[in-house]
């Protein structure tokens, strides 16, 4: 089992990451190259849904994964930002995976 410091943790960078796209007025969101919007809008708005209040733990690093594994195939146009925050999202699920 994870331990409660690395969940926490993975599940802070998921929550960075969504809050940073999934704005009131979706404005970082609207200024993201075509290609970053068309790839990442589905598998962000998965990870979304896997944080909600009832969420499950492995519903959120399948989401997760989902999000890198895009992330990678689009990585030169990601704006920095945005990249260092799925790297930080597949560093925390890296290490809940490693503590298991």
């Amino acid at each position: 089992m994870a331990g409660n410091e690395s969940v926490e943790e993975f599940l802070r960078s998921a929550r960075e990451l969504v809050d940073l796209i999934f704005t009131d007025d979706m404005g970082y969101f609207d200024s993201l190259p075509e290609v970053v919007d068309r790839e990442l809008a589905t598998p962000l708005a998965g990870l979304l849904n896997a944080l909600s209040d009832d969420c499950e733990l492995e519903d959120v690093v399948g989401a997760a994964k989902l999000v890198v594994e895009v992330a990678v195939q689009i990585q030169s146009a990601l704006p920095p930002e945005l990249a260092a925050l799925i790297g930080n999202l597949e560093r925390g699920r890296q290490e809940l995976q490693s503590d298991r």
